[in-house]
C-alpha cells in the first residue's frame, strides 16, 4: 500500500511548481478582462497593486442571479467526490517487460509524483524509471534525448511545455511510444492523444468556482478573483470563470486581480490584503490556486478584514488546516494521487491499443476527481492531504488484473 507522501505539498502544486521549474503548462492564453501586469502588481500598496478591473455591478432591486442553476452545479461536487475516472478493466494484464519512463520536471512536486508513479508501476507489474528533466530548456532537451535512447513503451510528462522537447516528441511518436501528459492544457496541438487534466477539466474548475460564488452570494456577489497570469492553465480557468459568472449572474461584480507567481508562498497575502482594503465592499475572494492563500487568514485578522468568504482551487495541507479551523471558507479540491495513477493507467491503455475509459477520454466528468470541502468535511488529518477515494490503490489494482 502506498502511504500518503503528499502530506507536505500542495495538491494543486502539480501545476504551479512544474510551471515554476519549466515554464507554462501548455496552450491556452488568458482572458482579455484580466488587467494589470506583473510589473504593476509589484508596486505593493498602491491602487494598482495587482491590477484590477470591475465587470458588471448589481443594479438596485434587480434579481439577476440564477441561484438555482448554481446550486445544482455545486451539488454534484458537494458531500462526495466526482466519479472515479476509470471504470473499465484493462483487456489484458500488462507484460512484465513493459517500460514506462517518468520525466521529472525538477520541482519537489514532481519528485513526489515519482513516488506515486513508482508505486503504481509496482501494482501494475511493469518497470518504471525516472529521468530528471531539470529546470532549463537545455536540460529538458537532454533528458528527452535520453528518453528516446531508452526505447520505452510509454513516457509520462507532468506539465512540461511540449515546445521544449518538440524534436524528441516527434521521434518518440515516430517510434510508436505512448506519450501521456498531465497538466498540459491543449496537448492535441502537439499530436498528443493521451492526457489528463487538460482543457475540459481546467475549464470545469473555473465554472465550478463561479457556481459556488453565485450559490453562496446570489446577486449580492462582489468578487475578487485572484489570478496568477504566468500560468497558462490559469488563463483558461479565468476565462471559464468569467464566462460562467456572466451566464449565472450578469449583474454581479467581478474584479480580476493579478498575483505574480513569484509572490506565491511569500508576499501574496500582503497584496491581497492591500486589494481588499482598497475594495471594502468585496464579500468573496476566489483563488485560482489556493496555495496563494497560505498565511492569508492571519493577515486578514491582523488587518481587521471580516465578512469575506474565501474559496480556491486545490489546497495545501496548511490550507486544509485553515479551512478546518475556519480561517478559510472552503475549496474545490483536486485528487493528486488518483491523478497520478490515472495517467499510469492511460499509458497502459495506449500501449495495449485499448480505448481510454470515457472520463479519461473526454476529461468530463473531471479527471481526476474533484470535491468541494468545507471545515465540516475535513474529518481526516490535513497533513495527509485529500483524496476522494482512499481505496484508490485497490480499485486500480483490480482494474489492472485484466478482463
Amino acid at each position: 500500500m502506498l502511504s500518503r507522501p503528499y502530506r507536505l505539498l500542495a495538491i494543486v502544486g502539480v501545476i504551479v511548481l512544474c510551471a515554476v521549474a519549466i515554464g507554462a503548462c501548455g496552450g491556452g492564453g488568458s482572458s482579455s478582462s484580466s488587467s494589470g501586469s506583473t510589473e504593476e502588481a509589484s508596486s505593493g500598496g498602491s491602487s494598482e497593486a495587482g491590477g484590477s478591473e470591475e465587470t458588471g455591478g448589481a443594479e438596485e432591486g434587480g434579481e439577476s442571479a440564477d441561484v438555482a442553476a448554481a446550486e445544482k452545479a455545486v451539488a454534484e461536487f458537494t458531500g462526495k467526490p466526482s466519479p472515479f475516472p476509470v471504470d473499465e478493466p484493462l483487456k489484458e494484464k500488462m507484460p512484465s517487460d513493459t517500460k514506462i519512463l517518468y520525466m521529472q520536471c525538477g520541482s519537489p512536486i514532481c519528485q513526489l509524483q515519482w513516488s506515486m508513479v513508482e508505486a503504481a508501476g509496482k501494482a501494475m507489474g511493469v518497470e518504471t524509471k525516472q529521468i530528471k528533466a531539470g529546470s532549463q530548456a537545455s536540460e529538458v532537451a537532454n533528458a528527452f534525448d535520453t528518453a528516446v535512447a531508452e526505447e520505452p513503451d510509454a513516457v509520462l510528462v507532468p506539465a512540461i511545455e511540449p515546445s521544449l522537447f518538440r524534436t524528441q516528441l516527434e521521434e518518440l511518436q515516430a517510434n510508436g511510444v505512448a506519450v501521456v501528459t498531465s497538466g498540459v492544457v491543449d496537448p492535441q496541438e502537439y499530436g498528443i492523444e493521451t492526457a489528463d487534466f487538460f482543457r475540459p477539466s481546467v475549464e470545469m474548475t473555473g465554472k465550478l468556482l463561479a457556481a459556488k460564488a453565485v450559490a453562496q452570494k446570489g446577486d449580492e456577489a462582489n468578487i475578487a478573483y485572484y489570478a496568477v497570469p504566468e500560468l497558462a492553465f490559469i488563463g483558461v480557468q479565468q476565462e471559464a470563470f468569467e464566462a460562467e459568472m456572466e451566464n449565472l449572474c450578469p449583474e454581479c461584480s467581478v474584479r480580476v486581480v493579478d498575483i505574480p507567481l513569484s509572490t506565491v508562498g511569500n508576499t501574496a497575502p500582503n497584496r491581497m490584503i492591500s486589494d481588499l482594503q482598497q475594495n471594502p465592499d468585496t464579500n468573496m475572494a476566489i483563488f485560482s490556486t489556493n496555495e496563494m492563500a497560505e498565511g492569508l487568514p492571519a493577515a486578514m485578522k491582523t488587518a481587521g478584514i471580516e465578512g469575506v468568504e474565501t474559496w480556491g482551487f486545490g489546497s495545501t495541507p496548511a490550507n486544509l488546516q485553515d479551512i478546518k479551523e475556519g480561517g478559510l471558507t472552503g475549496a474545490l479540491e483536486i485528487d493528486l494521487p488518483v491523478d497520478v495513477w490515472t495517467y499510469v493507467d492511460e499509458a497502459a491503455r495506449a500501449i495495449l491499443g485499448q480505448e481510454l475509459s470515457p472520463a479519461e477520454k473526454t476529461g468530463e466528468p473531471p479527471v481526476p476527481d474533484f470535491q468541494f470541502l468545507e471545515g465540516k468535511d475535513i474529518t481526516f488529518n490535513p497533513e495527509h492531504g485529500w483524496t476522494g477515494y482512499p481505496e484508490y490503490e485497490e480499485k486500480f489494482t483490480e482494474l489492472w488484473e485484466g478482463k
